[in-house]
């Protein structure tokens, strides 16, 4: 529980990442911007806090579609939420967001390759290091002391060496969403490394946690999220591994009734935009965006924080049992075999040595 307890302070936290995350726009190799196509629309309400992108009279919004594997209600939604009404108001108009939650454009996965080659505009993506390589390092289990920790490394060095390799990759990172400590649960009782033995384990399609549920002697099964209740309602796998507020709101405590509180991994989700897209976009829009998808990082970070806080209330009452295992064994095992295999490029290594000095 040691990771729910620090919740409480993630408010006080999150407010210093606009300042921070806005140096992420000097430190990305910026692409060509030519003006977007627009024809006549009425412009949104004037911003507040930083100067709009000046719309031309005859102008007609620019649409970008941003999707993620949750529902609107989830942190995610707000963040979301917030993003179109303060892209709409910092391009007066010039930007209009369509919202497609619960993988609406396709899996994670799906997703990002539809970024890549551009047929996809947005997406809120845990598994952009299929991408962005060097963002493994980030996904490492039991990398993270703490929420701070985190903020820290994002908002940092780190986090801006990671969003400076994105574009080349046909992404680009906006800012930085928390999808918060990863857990396990399943349709039977385990608790100790050695009930994880041969534990068959639906994972996400991310290279760092499925070499970690190897070493730990699982056999991990990467399922896209849309299709985990019905593998562990199939029984295809044993169990299953997320942050679980995303667990709860896609309602498989109805088929998993046994949680662990492993907190091996915290979930990185930045919010990514396809680069062709970034580049038919002037100077003034881009800009505006990203200062909306900073803002917005922020109030989906501190509605994750309301939600860790009452988690595991809310699954106890949906017949969820809890077990808190000894993670000294799991967190050993991870640093010794998985940290030394997942990093071995020497920008990676850099990267890490970056990270837990902090």
């Amino acid at each position: 529980m040691r990771g729910r307890r620090k919740t409480r302070t993630w408010a006080a936290l999150v407010g210093t990442s606009l300042i921070a995350a806005l140096t992420l726009m000097a430190c990305m190799p910026q692409a060509p911007a030519p003006a977007a196509k627009t024809t006549e629309s009425k412009p949104a309400a004037a911003a507040t806090t930083a100067a709009p992108a000046q719309a031309k009279s005859a102008a007609q919004p620019t649409t970008l579609r941003l999707t993620w594997n949750t529902s609107l209600e989830t942190h995610f939604g707000k963040g979301a939420e917030h993003f179109v009404k303060r892209a709409g108001e910092l391009t007066n108009g010039q930007v209009n967001v369509q919202l497609f939650p619960n993988a609406g454009l396709g899996s994670e996965q799906q997703a990002l390759e539809g970024m890549q080659a551009g047929t996809v505009d947005m997406g809120l993506i845990t598994v952009y290091t299929n991408a962005v390589k060097i963002g493994t390092v980030l996904d490492l289990p039991f990398l993270f002391r703490d929420f701070d920790h985190w903020k820290k490394a994002v908002d940092g060095k780190p986090g801006q060496t990671i969003a400076a390799a994105a574009p080349a990759t046909g992404v680009r990172i906006l800012a930085w969403n928390v999808g918060g400590w990863r857990d396990t649960y399943g349709t039977k009782p385990f608790n100790t490394l050695e009930d994880f033995k041969g534990l068959k384990i639906r994972t996400q399609q991310a290279a760092a946690l499925v070499e970690f549920f190897k070493a730990i002697g699982a056999i991990p099964t990467p399922i896209a999220w849309p299709e985990t209740y019905l593998a562990l309602q199939q029984r295809t796998v044993d169990a299953a591994e997320t942050a679980l507020p995303s667990m709860y709101d896609a309602k498989q405590y109805e088929v998993a009734k046994f949680a662990v509180e492993t907190h091996h991994s915290q979930s990185n989700v930045p919010m990514l935009i396809s680069e062709q897209k970034w580049a038919t976009l002037s100077p003034d829009v881009q800009q505006a965006l990203m200062t909306a998808a900073t803002e917005s990082a922020t109030v989906q970070q501190q509605a994750y924080a309301a939600e860790a806080e009452s988690i595991v209330k809310l699954l106890k009452e949906k017949g969820v049992t809890f077990n808190t295992p000894d993670l000294a064994p799991f967190r050993e095992t991870a640093k010794r075999e998985v940290h030394a295999k997942m990093v071995t490029d020497p920008a990676e290594k850099a990267l890490l040595e970056e990270v837990l000095k902090l």
